[in-house]
């Protein structure tokens, strides 16, 4: 077999923890294992993508949706186990009722080479009755035809366990061992890491205005493979400043004078970042409009056109729908305004699928959290290098309209809106329909366009 696009799914995160145990948290490895499976797939040559790179919640809906969504054949989901039974400890790899379980099997088998016990490798039917018997795990049942393997890397309630988890070169290991196992599985020659793995790292503290700096490695200590640091020293570089009464024995980090996150109401803001053009702005401040022409006030162009300036995707304008998806057309995506609040919906089949929003227009494809190859779009849009125009929400529920005269391929686009802190985007219609305006000026002025995301 040839190599298959990945994606790497660590488990939890955000308000979700997972299973705990004193300053141990499973959503942190399991973070850092899959980060770590991801650059090293895309160092084996893999097309390897990414669920989440960073500590953010994923609904079990949103999570899947980006799985299924995401173009991959395999999804290997990181997880740490637990059990009230302090004793059960090992390895498991579950894999779906549909599969074979080879993949899982050949993962297991690497992974307790690497001082792991082994546990088990299973399969488990749902247990709703009056039904078809489906998988019990979502991440199985809901990811459609990806081959999804939950690796389950240990026991957080085993003492034995625990100790080897927490020593991050072990984790390491046990995340080698599944992409040698991945590698036997396709036929694909497995490499060792092209560098040694070492106690030197970078340590970048990012404040709240976006400023980085660097917290030298002299500052910290290195306990059984895990480094920390004073929080004076963090909190001091990021601006803060720290305070102890030695009364109460009370710590204090203050970060009170950076700027607070942008609170509601605030007007739409447009900065120029790297060669883009962003407005952020409140989903309330918003609206979507049937231009057929030019921009007639600050916004940006929206989705795709025919010759006669009609809507080619989903429109809806004050809750009416203007124009439905083009039926032989794959399913789309779509950016929602509803009571105040914004989405991004993928694959959506027909506009009354989305019965009863305020507004919709659809366009695409999806680039966050990773480009969907599965939209049938053709060569011009995916492949080439172009203006692009595109639609971000952040983590906050602020919209981020974005548009470049340059030339840039969608994969830079895609990179550019995460770091602006978008954790779902869009693409929309892009090379000369693109248009940007802001304060009443042409920031970008392309041809005619049929929709447009306009500022009220």
């Amino acid at each position: 077999m040839t190599k298959a696009s990945v994606i790497n799914d660590g488990g939890h995160g955000g308000k979700d923890p997972g299973t705990t145990h004193a300053t141990y948290q499973e959503k942190i490895w399991t973070l850092e294992m899959s980060l770590y499976r991801h650059e090293r797939l895309k160092e084996l040559g893999f097309n390897s993508m990414i669920t989440r790179d960073s500590d953010i919640h994923l609904m079990p809906s949103h999570r899947t949706d980006i799985i299924k969504t995401s173009g991959s054949k395999i999804c290997l989901s990181d997880h740490i186990n637990s059990a009230d039974n302090t004793a059960a400890r090992g390895v498991e790899t579950i894999h779906s009722v549909f599969s074979d379980g080879k993949l899982a099997r050949m993962i297991y088998e690497e992974i307790i080479k690497e001082g792991m016990p082994g546990r088990r490798v299973f399969s488990r039917y749902s247990e709703t009755k009056g039904r078809e018997r489906l998988d019990y795990y979502f991440m199985h049942r809901d990811t459609g035809s990806v081959q999804t393997i939950i690796i389950e890397s240990g026991f957080m309630s085993n003492a034995e366990d625990r100790k080897f988890l927490a020593v991050r070169e072990n984790r390491i290991k046990l995340v080698e061992a599944t992409i040698r196992g991945l590698c036997r599985y396709l036929g694909v020659v497995y490499k060792l890491p092209e560098k040694t793995a070492s106690n030197e790292m970078t340590v970048i503290i990012v404040d709240k205005l976006g400023n980085k700096f660097n917290l030298p490695l002299s500052t910290g200590k290195l306990i059984d493979g895990n480094w920390y640091f004073q929080g004076r020293d963090i909190t001091g570089k990021a601006g803060g400043v720290t305070t102890w009464n030695e009364a109460t024995r009370t710590a204090t980090f203050d970060f009170s004078s950076k700027p607070p996150p942008q609170p509601k109401g605030r007007p739409p803001k447009f900065e120029e970042i790297n060669g883009y053009n962003v407005i952020t702005a409140e989903p309330d401040q918003l609206e979507v409009a049937l231009v057929k022409g030019k921009l007639p006030r600050d916004g940006i162009n929206g989705g795709y056109l025919d010759g006669n300036l009609n809507p080619l995707g989903i429109t809806i304008i004050n809750g009416k729908i203007i124009a439905d998806r083009v039926p032989w057309r794959a399913p789309r995506t779509v950016f929602v305004i509803d009571k105040g609040k914004a989405e991004i919906v993928t694959a959506v089949e027909k506009a009354s699928d989305l019965a009863g929003v305020d507004y919709a227009l659809g366009a695409g494809p999806l680039l966050v959290p990773n480009i969907n190859h599965n939209e049938e779009f053709q060569d011009d849009i995916m492949k080439s290098s172009r203006p692009r125009s595109a639609i971000g929400i952040t983590d906050e529920g602020l919209v981020k309209i974005v548009a470049t005269r340059h030339n840039v391929a969608l994969a830079a686009l895609a990179t550019f809106i995460r770091s602006i802190g978008c954790i779902k985007a869009m693409n929309l219609d892009g090379g000369g329909s693109v248009n940007l305006k802001w304060q009443n000026k042409d920031i970008i002025k392309g041809g005619a366009i049929s929709t447009a995301i306009l500022i009220k």
